[in-house]
Parts: C-alpha cells; sequence; structure tokens
C-alpha cells in the first residue's frame, strides 16, 4: 500500500541559552588629567562584533565601551575616562553537520568602578548574552492520493505557525543632529546609551521591510564644567532580501544590535552620528499541515504504522511594554540624569503558571543637597505571570523601551525603567499520523456479525462507531439521515459489514 511522501521545511530550536560573564579591566588615567580624588560611577553600552557558527559551538565576540565620571583632588571639573572592554562568550551546540543562524542578544546587566590608586582605575562589567541557534529542518510527511474503496481514512488539519527562515542585515544610521541652542556649549561627551525600538515591519514578497527608530541618549559637559542630557530619535527604514517569497500571512520577529557608533560635534554646535546597526530577524508564515490520523477497513484487518511530526508550531507570540518601578530615600535634591539596565528574564513554573522574573539597575545621578554632585546604583524587580499549560514550553526575552525616568520629591527617589516583555509558547508535543498500513484481507468475519446494529452515541464521534462496528462514516450519516455528530443520547441504526460486502 503506497503512500506519497511530502516534504515540510521550517527552521527548529538547537539552543537557547544565557550566559551571564564579569569582565574587568584596570585603567590608568591619561598623563594629562588630575589625579583621582573620588570615582564618582561608571556607565556602558554593549556592542556585537561578530558571531561565528563553528561545528559544535557558536563563538560571539563583543565589547563594552565604558565611561567612568570621578571628582579630581583638586575640586576640579569633572572627568571622563573611557575605555573599551572586550568580552567573548562560547556556546555548545550539537554538531549536525549543517549551518544555520544565530540570533544575539547583549545586556549590561551592571558596572561599577574603584580606585585603585590615584592614576588607575579598576573597571568591572557583567554582560548576559541570549543565543538562540536555529537550523533547517526537514519533517516528511505521509499522504494518500488514491484510496482503495476497502480502506476508511481518517486526515486532521492543522493551522500551524512556522519558522521559515532565519537572517540578519547590517545597515548604518548616519545623521547629523541638531543641538538645541540652549545646550551648544556641551562639548564633550560624557556617556551615552542606544538602542533601536522597531515601528513596523512587513513581508513584501521576497523582502523583509522595516522602520524604526534609534534612541540617542547623551549626558554632555560644557566648558564651565556643567552637566546636561541629551536625548535624540534618529529614524530608520531598510529591508532584507530572504530566499523565498512568502504570503500574506508572513511575519516577522526582530532583534536589534549596535556594532559600532561615531559621535562628533562639529564648530556649528551639531552632532554628527554614525553608528552600525545588526536587525536579525526570523520569518513566520502560517502553514495547513494535513496528517493521516486514522485508518481501519471494514472488511479485513488492517495495522497502522505511526509515526510523530515533531514541528516547532508557535501557539502564540506577543511583545508588550512593562514597567518596574522603584522607590528609595536618598540626600537628593535634584536628578540630573537616570539609566536603566535591565537583565535577561528568569522564568520559573508553577503548574499552568509561567512567572517571568524581571530584574534591572537604575543608575541615578543627581545632586545631594549640599550641592555636591552624587551616584547611587537602585534595584528594580517585578514578576510577570503568564497562564501556560504545561503541554507548552515558553520562551521569554527583553529589550529596552524609551528610557529611565527618575522624580524627587521630599528626599524620595521614584525611579522606573521600562522594557518589550517578549514571550513565545510552542507546543511540546508532536502530531501523531498514520506512516504505512499493513493489509490482511485472508480473514472475513463477515457471518460473525448482525448486519444491522442499534447503539446509543453516547458521546462518541461518527468514526469512532463507525470503525468499531465494521461501517463507514458515511453508511451511518445515509441510515439516519444526518449530517453532523450524534447526540450524546441519539440511537443510530448502523449497517455494517454484511450489508457493505455487496458493494465492495
Amino acid at each position: 500500500f503506497q503512500f506519497d511522501k511530502n516534504t515540510v521545511v521550517c527552521m527548529q530550536q538547537l539552543l537557547c541559552d544565557v550566559q551571564n560573564q564579569e569582565e574587568t579591566q584596570e585603567v590608568r588615567i591619561y598623563e594629562e588629567m588630575p589625579d583621582i580624588g573620588r570615582v564618582l560611577g561608571a556607565w556602558g553600552q554593549t556592542f556585537l562584533r561578530s558571531k561565528e557558527w563553528r561545528s559544535n559551538e557558536i563563538v560571539v565576540n563583543g565589547g563594552i565601551m565604558a565611561w567612568v565620571l570621578y571628582i579630581p583632588d583638586a575640586s576640579e571639573n569633572i572627568q571622563c575616562l573611557e575605555t573599551w572592554i572586550p568580552f567573548q562568550t562560547h556556546f555548545g551546540i550539537a554538531d549536525t553537520g549543517k549551518d544555520g543562524s544565530a540570533e544575539v542578544s547583549c545586556l549590561l546587566r551592571s558596572i561599577d568602578a574603584r580606585m585603585t590608586s590615584s592614576r588607575k582605575i579598576l573597571v568591572r562589567a557583567n554582560v548576559g548574552v541570549n543565543c538562540t541557534a536555529m537550523t533547517q529542518l526537514e519533517n516528511a510527511l505521509y499522504s494518500i492520493s488514491e484510496v482503495p474503496n476497502d480502506i476508511q481514512i481518517l486526515t486532521k488539519t492543522y493551522p500551524l505557525k512556522l519558522p521559515k527562515e532565519c537572517g540578519e542585515k547590517i545597515f548604518a544610521v548616519d545623521e547629523l543632529l541638531a543641538v538645541p541652542a540652549a545646550n551648544q556649549e556641551g562639548k564633550k561627551i560624557m556617556y551615552y546609551t542606544l538602542h533601536a525600538e522597531l515601528a513596523d515591519q512587513k513581508v513584501v514578497a521576497g523582502k523583509a521591510v522595516f522602520r524604526g527608530t534609534v534612541l540617542l541618549h547623551l549626558l554632555c559637559c560644557s566648558e564651565e564644567g556643567s552637566l546636561q542630557c541629551l536625548d535624540f530619535e534618529i529614524p530608520f527604514s531598510q529591508y532584507a532580501e530572504l530566499d523565498n517569497a512568502y504570503g500574506q500571512s508572513a511575519s516577522l520577529m526582530f532583534t536589534f544590535e549596535p556594532t559600532n557608533v561615531e559621535l562628533d560635534f562639529d564648530n556649528d554646535g551639531k552632532l554628527h552620528f554614525k553608528a552600525g546597526m545588526t536587525a536579525q530577524y526570523t520569518v513566520f508564515e502560517d502553514e495547513m499541515i494535513t496528517v493521516i490520523e486514522d485508518a481501519y477497513s471494514p472488511y479485513c484487518k488492517v495495522s497502522i504504522q505511526s509515526d510523530q511530526l515533531q514541528m516547532p508550531a508557535t501557539l502564540e507570540s506577543v511583545e508588550q511594554s512593562v514597567q518596574s518601578d522603584v522607590t528609595v530615600n536618598l540626600d537628593c535634591a535634584r536628578v540630573l540624569d537616570s539609566v536603566f539596565y535591565p537583565d535577561h528574564p528568569q522564568c520559573r513554573r508553577d503548574a499552568d503558571i509561567v512567572n517571568a522574573e524581571l530584574r534591572g539597575l537604575v543608575y541615578l545621578l543627581y545632586y545631594d543637597s549640599n550641592g555636591e554632585i552624587q551616584c547611587s546604583t537602585v534595584k528594580t524587580e517585578c514578576v510577570h505571570a503568564v497562564t501556560a499549560d504545561q503541554n507548552c514550553a515558553m520562551r521569554f526575552w527583553v529589550k529596552l523601551s524609551g528610557k529611565a525616568q527618575a522624580t524627587v520629591s521630599g528626599g524620595i527617589v521614584n525611579a522606573c525603567g521600562s522594557v518589550l516583555l517578549g514571550m513565545r509558547s510552542e507546543s511540546k508535543h508532536g502530531i501523531a499520523f498514520v506512516a504505512g498500513l499493513d493489509i490482511d484481507d485472508s480473514s472475513d468475519e463477515s457471518t460473525q456479525r448482525p448486519s444491522l446494529v442499534l447503539r446509543r452515541g453516547n458521546g462518541d464521534s461518527l468514526w469512532e462507531l463507525a470503525k468499531a462496528t465494521g461501517s463507514t462514516v458515511e453508511a451511518i450519516k445515509t441510515a439516519n439521515h444526518i449530517e453532523n455528530e450524534p447526540d450524546k443520547k441519539q440511537v443510530l441504526l448502523i449497517p455494517v459489514m454484511n450489508q457493505l460486502k455487496d458493494c465492495r
């Protein structure tokens, strides 16, 4: 009995892992800079340099641009020491013999600095790297184009959202930014943070079209030593060529990582901004998968060979804004700046509830009641609960959203940071299907069965009733003048093998 073999192609996940690592670097201040009086604080920005897929591992190379602000001994203006801290992360994977695609997200979990001498500072940074590895999966699917009259076939169609393709687009953003007239005296950049936010995306035939905004936040110092914050929104619009063409049901999921940044003030007070960005994407498409779920014959014995179709079907995928608030007592007269560093979420399942624990740090730069500048780090924490059946696998991720906010009233500081919390649920179980049939028509039990059976529905489907009694679904429908599934209490007239034998 011959089956037609078809192939369903999609992407399967080999790895989804987060690795946290600490990097330290001792930095000597430049000769022209004054001695260190006290270290005020440290800030940083992560950059993704490269990712390499090897036979049994994925290697991620990146770095942290770190800035340390300190107060000199001689009570001069605040000084800024800049340094680059590289990192490399290794993720072990199974050797499948095939290339794949890796999506990487880097988060600066914390950064601090302390003086080791009047001319040296030790910088310590903790970075979390999230890596998802995908490779192509080919599933064999079996069907029957011509079904013999002797065989009854039950098919079922599943609407699945499948990851079909992964890739990336490297692009540059180059803008001349107008600085407000009141802040044009700010010539020196003390630190910055930036991240990209997606505004719109769509699949147009064989292209992934997307647009969004790069949010740039700066702390600048004027020639007189006063500090000002500047914020810019730089729009971008890009497209990436896809390997395949897709229909209207296709959708995209993006992760953006900066690769490099250049910032320069020109003589007119304008800011020249150049940045390299990596847009990592996954294409999802709805696909109808039809399988043979069951088979039997009213006339002979049929043995079924079953198999499981393991498909990474997405049940639901959303991103929503989540805000973490914290209140702290500080000797704070005025908040100058606040920067939020979120951590990758940690998940904890309790029966059908999955709790995503979101932690982060808000770095506050402020003036105390004596007018001296200070820096404090405040922890934030919140839990986002999601109802998810235990047959579902949940994946969570975070992306920076907007900028941190902080207000002060009566010595009490209210600080908050916002993230986009991404949630994706996938089915753990495969789809059972019939992959082969063995038919033995040597036995004939027609003389052992009555030609008609009266039976109450009892909640069984027409297929279950027909298979159990040696009838067919169509024969039961015709005998009882029904089109749909029977009522539980309905008494059915079921023609069985003896009657059907003549039509064989």
